[in-house]
């Protein structure tokens, strides 16, 4: 029975259950049948990650069944592929995919490991050269990504909408204001106290040159750190604006 589920153990105790069929996609690539599976954390998404490890090598599967979709049918697997790909050719380390269902939302791809910059600089003990080395290494990195990964890079292959002032009231100075001082400062400050000074702010931005590419997810636990090198993920929610960001 193709609905029919089989129980995975995770790194905690517990058990969540896997559909056969994934776990055929998954031999069928691999060309291998005694694969160990184990879940990993996704943060802050919807989407399910396994690590799954056969005699050759580890790969990533991402699942993500119920995409966000916008109104031309363009969903966030679309974006993720895209961007994957685009970014690739620039020559910045993302994940390689190397086998997806789109239909079904299953990618399998490159393991960049488990370790975060995060955990990476929290392990460097005040070592200040090593840090701000590391730093300039990512900021380098960054500039390729925005400069380089503007260049060619296709809206209508995404699902993300422009980044003009309406975005910007409603998932910057918007998630700023409930997010942080409301929900982690605990402040209460009404919108109107602060909708001039914010929309002002977003009026500027939107006048800045757009042309460039923003990862806009690019934070500590989205860059990974393996073998000495770095590699970035959660990236889906690319689109173009200023370089300032």
């Amino acid at each position: 029975d193709p609905g029919m589920t089989m129980p995975l153990r995770k790194k905690s105790a517990g058990e969540v259950s896997l559909p056969k069929d994934l776990i055929r996609f998954a031999r069928g690539y691999l060309q291998e049948d005694n694969l160990s599976w184990e879940e990993i954390a996704g943060e802050g998404s919807a989407r399910r990650f396994y690590r799954i490890a056969g005699q050759g090598k580890t790969v990533v599967v991402m699942v993500n069944e119920r995409p966000p979709t916008d109104q031309r049918g363009t969903t966030e697997n679309d974006s993720f592929l895209y961007i994957a790909q685009h970014l690739r050719e620039k020559g910045i380390p993302v994940p390689e995919i190397y086998h997806y269902d789109m239909a079904r939302g299953w990618f399998i791809m490159e393991d960049l490991g488990d370790c975060h910059l995060q955990t990476e600089v929290m392990g460097m003990q005040g070592n200040r050269r090593q840090l701000i080395e590391t730093y300039h290494r990512i900021i380098n990195i960054l500039i390729r990504i925005q400069v380089e990964g503007g260049k060619g890079f296709d809206l209508a292959r995404t699902h993300n909408v422009p980044y003009d002032q309406g975005f910007m009231l409603a998932w910057e100075s918007g998630y700023f204001h409930v997010a942080f001082l409301v929900d982690y400062l605990g402040l209460d400050i009404p919108d109107e106290k602060l909708r001039e000074e914010l929309e002002d702010l977003a009026l500027r931005a939107g006048e800045a040159p757009q042309g460039y590419f923003l990862y806009r997810d690019f934070q500590s636990r989205n860059i990974m750190v393996k073998n000495n090198g770095l590699g970035f993920i959660d990236f889906q929610g690319g689109r173009l604006g200023p370089l300032q960001y």
